[in-house]
This record gives C-alpha cells, structure tokens and sequence, in this order.
C-alpha cells in the first residue's frame, strides 16, 4: 500500500517538493513570485515570453489567486495530474497517447482530476493487480488519505463493492470529507508559505472547501501577503521597507502588484477510458 512522505503529495495536487522556490538572487519581488509560482506547481522555470505575460497581468492588476487557478487548469498541469494518477494507482507512467486523451478530456470539462482517479482505479490494468473489494478499497484510501481504512469503513464499502457498486463512490466520500480538505490545506500551506498550517488555518480552509474547490482556496493562499513576503526573500530584500510597510490592499512603486490578504484526436492506443469491472465485484462504472 502507498503510504506519502508529506501533506502535500495527493495525485490530485502533484505540488513540487520544493522548500526554496524562489531563488536566492532574483531582481525583485514580482520575479520571485512568478518564478515561485511555475517552481511549485510546474517544477520548471517560466520561459521569457511566459514571464513577461505573467508580469503584464500582475500589473494590470490580475491576482496572483487568479493566475494560480488559471495554471492549474492548463494542458501542461493537467499532464502533470495524469502522470500522477497513473504513477499511483498503476505504478506506471502513462503513455503519450493516454496523457493526451486524457488532457483533452480535462480540458473539455469531460473529466475531472476525481473523474480521472476513480476510471483508473476501475481499470482493468488496476483490477488485475486489486482483485478484490478489500483491495480496491485500501487502495484507494491508502492513496487519497494516507491510511489504513478504519473497520466502518472497511467495512461499509467492502459490503457496497461486493453487491455491485462502483468504485467512484469510494473515491467521491473520501475526496468530499473534511480530513481529505485538511490534507490538501495542511499541503498549501506548506508548499506556498513553507510553514505547517495552525490547527485555526486549517479549520478555516476545509470549511471553504465545503463551499468552493480546493483551487479557489489554495489561489487565496497564494494570493496572501505572506506568499509576497515568501518570495521576497529570495531578492535580497529589495523590497523590504515595502513590505514592512504595507498598510493597502496593493504595493506602490514599479510593481503594481494586488494583493489581498488571506488567515486532441483519438489516441492511437487502446483508451483509457473505463471498461465495466466484472460483475460482483466493482460493479459497471456508469451504474449510479
């Protein structure tokens, strides 16, 4: 069973383990918050015409929130999202095929992250490994909540798999609870601000995540005057008398920076997409 060394590292939000996004020398604040941003959720630097676009909507007052979602729902995160799911479940990469299809299923609003999980995990690549509903289910939680199911749980859902359910209402309860939004919380802050979440924090961000997806929370926490403070750090501190100073919503000087504060064709491959699991066992995919 797969069991993660850090909050942050659910197949849905593949953030990169990286404690030192920013750079040590960058020219300012706003370059240090781009960079951080493609460091963390992309793992690479912004090519020169990516970081004069970002810059121009910085000015023109576009959130670093705004820009955080908007990354996450790009082709490229979405590969990364995939690559993840399948590393996961499957304990392979998927082909090029497969990472397109499902892009583009992502992209068109056909298939969610969840949606994605839960079609692998019902998989018949996935089954032939997890035969059983015992299987499939500490799969499953092992995977989103980093344990062992508890023996209601267990016991609830090998009942349901065994008389024909399938497999996403396992993964739709543990991705809609509460210790799954702590997990996710707990990770954003630790990934953006580089520090452990308070018990008050946390709390706060999973009762958004009851109201609104988890990409508006984690765009609140980018979008937080700590994350600027974060990356001012990696500028030598420029801007330090700035941010010592902050006392608006907005810093002045040449940044014109808003802040807000925050507590394609088929593949030529077979497709991915999930075939019924055999009968008694997960049940067909599609069945409510």
């Amino acid at each position: 069973m797969l069991f993660r060394s850090s909050p942050y590292e659910t197949p849905f939000f593949p953030i990169a383990n990286d404690h030192d996004p920013f750079g040590m020398a960058q020219p300012n604040m706003q370059t240090a918050a781009i960079h951080g941003l493609y460091q963390l959720l992309l793992g690479r630097d912004a090519s020169d015409d990516e970081f004069t676009a970002i810059r121009d909507k910085l000015r023109s007052n576009t959130s670093i929130g705004v820009l955080v979602e908007t990354m996450l729902k790009s082709d490229e995160y979405h590969g990364k999202v995939v690559e993840q799911i399948y590393a996961d479940v499957l304990g392979r990469g998927p082909s090029a095929a497969e990472t397109q299809w499902w892009r583009q299923e992502m992209k068109a609003g056909r298939a969610s992250s969840e949606d994605v999980f839960a079609q692998i995990i019902a998989s018949p690549e996935n089954f032939a490994s997890h035969p059983t509903p015992e299987s499939i289910v500490d799969q499953v939680i092992g995977t989103l909540l980093d344990r062992q199911p508890n023996s209601t749980e267990a016991y609830r859902w090998n009942t349901a798999l065994r008389y024909g359910a399938p497999a996403e209402i396992v993964v739709e309860s543990a991705t809609q609870s509460d210790e799954f939004h702590a997990r996710l919380a707990t990770g954003f802050a630790d990934a953006f601000l580089g520090r452990n979440a308070s018990a008050d924090e946390v709390q706060q961000w999973v009762a958004q995540m009851r109201q609104q997806p988890p990409e508006q929370v984690l765009g609140s926490i980018a979008d937080s005057s700590e994350y600027y403070q974060r990356a001012n750090a990696g500028t030598a501190g420029q801007y330090a008398g700035d941010l010592a100073n902050l006392g608006s919503n907005s810093l002045v000087g040449d940044l014109g920076l808003s802040i807000s504060y925050a507590t394609a064709g088929p593949p030529t491959a077979a497709a991915p997409a999930p075939a019924p699991a055999p009968a008694g066992v997960l049940g067909d995919s599609s069945s409510g």
